[in-house]
């Protein structure tokens, strides 16, 4: 049966489709997508807590990163927070912890509780887990319920260090579970223990006890203790306080001065 005109108009029509689907084909739109490389979120919470360990060797903290994080390289080791001996090296992996994403900070989150509730960790151990906590419960905004338990729990441990640990990371909330341990911290504790407590006393604006504490600070044989008081006591106070700021840094550390005229000429418009 012969052609009709119109059948080879459609006979015309389907090669020129063709023709064009193959053009479009070769110019990419049919290329084979490259495959999504899939998150290795396991990992990198190995990477901030436990480290890469001795197989791989870092020069840098460069080298011992996985994914989105990386750990702290120390002695060609990379090491996590858990692994890592020496205070320096966990406030870095404390500071990433505190910028991980949600999904990486959630796993993160899990272990930190997880090794905080093992009846028999070492000293190391437990006072990494009580750090990472404070440092999760401020991530969240002191809002996370199961955080702040296993923080309010260490305050009861026998281990001075981890109890004043978990004292810290509770008062930065404003936790009142932690005041009374920080107020005696803030008088008898070390130089280090004071100037911390003293910035954890911060958390409570509208205390008169901790106002107090600071203010009676201002007199501490260390500058360093002295400079952290100061800077907790910060601009929200009543002008009351204000004004016994003020008179005491004159009296008692006049070598503060400078913070109180650094704050008055940021508080200008």
């Amino acid at each position: 049966m012969a052609a009709t005109p119109r059948t080879g108009q459609r006979v015309a029509l389907w090669r020129w489709t063709a023709t064009l689907a193959a053009l479009m084909c070769a110019a990419a739109a049919c290329q084979p997508s490259k495959p999504t490389a899939v998150r290795d979120l396991a990992g990198e919470a190995r990477a901030l807590l436990q480290g890469l360990g001795p197989a791989k060797n870092c020069l840098s903290d460069m080298d011992c990163a996985l994914g989105a994080t990386k750990g702290a390289c120390a002695v060609g080791t990379c090491l996590g927070l858990f692994t890592a001996d020496q205070r320096p090296l966990r406030r870095v992996l404390l500071q990433r912890i505190g910028h991980a994403d949600a999904p990486l900070l959630a796993l993160v989150r899990t272990e930190l509780l997880r090794v905080a509730a093992l009846a028999n960790s070492g000293h190391g151990l437990r006072l990494a887990s009580t750090e990472g906590l404070g440092t999760a419960l401020r991530v969240a905004n002191c809002r996370d319920d199961a955080v702040r338990t296993a923080l309010v729990a260490t305050l009861l441990v026998k281990d001075p260090t981890v109890a004043a640990t978990a004292r810290l990371g509770l008062g930065r909330c404003g936790d009142a579970a932690a005041l009374p341990g920080l107020l005696e911290d803030a008088k008898t504790g070390s130089e280090l223990l004071r100037a911390e407590s003293s910035i954890a006393l911060a958390g409570y604006p509208g205390d008169a006890g901790a106002a107090s504490a600071l203010l009676a600070l201002l007199d501490d044989p260390s500058p360093v203790v002295q400079r952290a008081a100061l800077l907790a006591l910060g601009d929200g106070q009543s002008p009351q306080v204000a004004a016994q700021i003020q008179r005491a840094v004159h009296q008692r550390a006049p070598h503060l001065a400078y913070v109180l005229g650094k704050r008055k000429s940021e508080s200008k418009p």
